[in-house]
Order: structure tokens, then C-alpha cells, then sequence
């Protein structure tokens, strides 16, 4: 057992030895957790009404306006929903972010890490969480290919429009979901 007084010994280590008064960190009363002021559910509000409300309602008036019914699937219609939802919950943190004169990194995504390592990561896994959907699906008989719609250069061209849709999709949820 190295000595305490060690010079080499690590920051960690000598961080964890108990107070010197005797006392005991886990016979401590737990502190109150704040409280919420005025302006917390002011700055809660507006961040909502930025992220949530105005696009919303613009997407609903547009949706009214263009006619467009039904429910089919396609990147043409889910593109530009995303692209707006990403942009209006983007906006929304950058002016809380403003308002409180906190750096953008402090809710959810740092901006010089977007595509770093742990991007690839999640990316990976996502792919990966995705695939196994579809083969339980696959197995379970709630899913299947009969034919292949798209040949050649259309193949990449809608595979690179749907990364972007799911990209737009998983900055949104990060934004929304564990941002401010």
C-alpha cells in the first residue's frame, strides 16, 4: 500500500480520504435542490415556445395550405420537417444560451465535438439498434422486400438524403431531449 504522503500519489486518490475533522460526508444532510424562479419558468417557456410552438404551427399551416394528406413515408415530406425542427430547437438554445451568457457547449452539443469520435459512435450503434429492428421484424414476418425501386446513382442519392434526414432527426432529439 503506497504512503499517503506520497508525492506520486494520484490527484484521485487523495481526493477520497475522508474530512479532516472527522466528520463524515454520508451522515451529512442532503442540501435542498433549488428552487425555481420566475425567470427559470421564463426562460423554460420561451425556450418552448421557440423549439416547440413556432414550428409546430408553421408546419401545421403549411401542411394545411399545401393540401398534402396522408401518411406515406418519404424523404421529400420528412426532410424539410426535420430540417425545421432542428433549426427552431437550435435557435431556441442559442438565444437561451445568449439570454444566460452560457456557452452553447453547456446544453447537449459542444460545437467543435459534432463530428467526433462519439458521433461515430452513436452513429454506429444507431445503425446498428436499427438493424436489429428490422431483422425481428424480418423474422417475426412484420416485414419484407419484394422488389428494388431504385437502381444505380438513385440508390446513393436517396441513402445520402435519409442520412441527412436521420442526422437532422438525431440533433434534434439531442437538442430537445437533453439540451436545455
Amino acid at each position: 500500500m503506497p504512503d499517503e504522503t506520497d508525492p506520486n500519489l494520484s490527484r484521485e486518490l487523495q481526493t477520497e480520504r475522508p474530512p479532516a475533522d472527522g466528520s463524515n460526508l454520508l451522515d451529512a444532510a442532503p442540501s435542498a435542490p433549488k428552487t425555481w424562479s420566475r425567470t427559470d419558468r421564463t426562460r423554460l417557456l420561451l425556450w418552448v415556445a421557440i423549439a416547440f410552438l413556432v414550428p409546430g404551427i408553421s408546419l401545421l399551416i403549411l401542411h394545411q395550405v399545401a393540401g398534402r394528406s396522408g401518411s406515406v413515408f418519404t424523404v421529400q415530406r420528412e426532410l424539410p420537417v426535420k430540417a425545421v425542427a432542428v433549426f427552431f430547437v437550435s435557435l431556441a438554445t442559442w438565444i437561451v444560451s445568449r439570454i444566460e451568457k452560457r456557452p452553447l457547449d453547456d446544453y447537449g452539443i459542444p460545437p467543435r465535438q459534432v463530428f467526433g469520435k462519439r458521433f461515430w459512435e452513436g452513429s454506429l450503434w444507431g445503425f446498428a439498434m436499427l438493424s436489429v429492428i428490422l431483422l425481428v421484424l424480418r423474422v417475426s414476418g412484420h416485414f419484407q422486400i419484394d422488389s428494388v425501386a431504385l437502381s444505380g446513382s438513385a440508390v446513393l442519392v436517396y441513402a445520402f438524403a435519409w442520412a441527412v434526414t436521420f442526422l437532422a432527426v438525431s440533433l434534434h432529439e439531442e437538442f430537445a431531449f437533453r439540451g436545455y
